[in-house]
């Protein structure tokens, strides 16, 4: 009997897996094609755009953004579970309103963690393969070649309203659609499952931080994923990682704005690290404020 539990278990997580494998290549095809016939180009064009996107239209990338987003993160899950399992997706109108405290908490714990994501973000890209992986290695790096590129024409600010674009396709939209994703269905479900807090939320980091497909930013995003998860299983409220998520990715987008080309990724220096023995105390003393909070106010619901 304890075999075929163990053996359902494992077939769950494989399925959840797969469910998330799923979305992301449905979603993405959908956002290819939707935006193709917005714009009248074939999938085929709109493959060379994400390729090359120095040579791209900005509007055709930023459209394919939002409804990529829109599609993997959201719209696909939750169509393919309004008609298999509706009550995983009661965490969303069940989490009840945001108070002040706890979400200005929240907001300051991802600034007092600044040093320390500093530090992981070099570390994290300084990771070497060893020789028998150098292929492995070159692949990766030529993935985040490509990303930056991406990522770097579609921070692009010609105008006052491209900021307000870029914020929406780049830290508004993500935070709440990977938010519903990653917290809200997949560790709510691996909860389910193991019955292991800690396990749950490690987990769904991980997935969290692998579906980027950036191996170079895995140990920051995964360190990120797993307070993301934390706070959601504190406060049962998926806006309070979604108000998170986005503070974390308008920072970025802000560091880009008035930046630009300087963010690099080995932009920790001697400051920075001065800086994280303090970053980290603080931070901790706020992480655990934020739950005594949360918790509390997750009990009197």
């Amino acid at each position: 009997m304890d075999k075929e539990f163990k053996f359902l278990n494992k077939f769950r997580i494989v399925s959840l897996i797969a469910l998330v494998v799923f979305c992301f290549a449905i979603g993405e095809m959908t956002a290819i094609l939707l935006t193709g016939l917005i714009y009248n180009v074939n999938y085929i064009q709109v493959f060379e755009m994400i390729k090359e996107p120095s040579h791209a239209n900005r509007s055709v990338l930023i459209l394919l953004s939002c409804f990529s987003t829109l599609f993997r993160f959201m719209i696909i899950p939750s169509l393919y579970l309004l008609l298999t399992d509706k009550t995983s997706l009661r965490f969303f109108w069940i989490s009840g309103k945001v108070r002040f405290t706890p979400m200005l908490l929240t907001i300051m714990v991802v600034l007092t963690l600044l040093p320390v994501t500093s530090i992981l973000i070099d570390l994290n890209y300084r990771l070497e393969f060893p020789n028998w992986l150098s292929e492995v290695e070159a692949y990766f790096k030529n993935g985040e070649e490509k990303a930056y590129h991406l990522t770097s024409h579609l921070l692009v600010f010609r105008e006052p309203k491209d900021l307000t674009i870029v914020i929406l396709i780049v830290a508004i939209i993500p935070g709440i659609a990977e938010e519903f994703l990653f917290r809200g269905i997949v560790q709510s479900q691996l909860q389910n499952i193991l019955k292991n807090r800690h396990y749950a939320i490690l987990f769904s980091a991980a997935l969290f931080s692998f579906f980027h497909f950036q191996i170079y930013g895995f140990i920051p995003r995964m360190v990120l994923g797993m307070l993301l998860g934390y706070i959601f299983y504190w406060s049962k409220n998926i806006w309070y990682p979604v108000i998170m998520h986005i503070t974390n990715n308008l920072i970025g987008v802000l560091g880009f704005y008035f930046l630009g080309s300087k963010i690099t990724p080995d932009s920790g220096n001697s400051m920075t690290i001065l800086l994280m023995f303090p970053s980290v105390v603080v931070s901790v003393l706020m992480i655990l404020n934020l739950k005594r909070i949360l918790t509390s106010i997750a009990i009197a619901k």
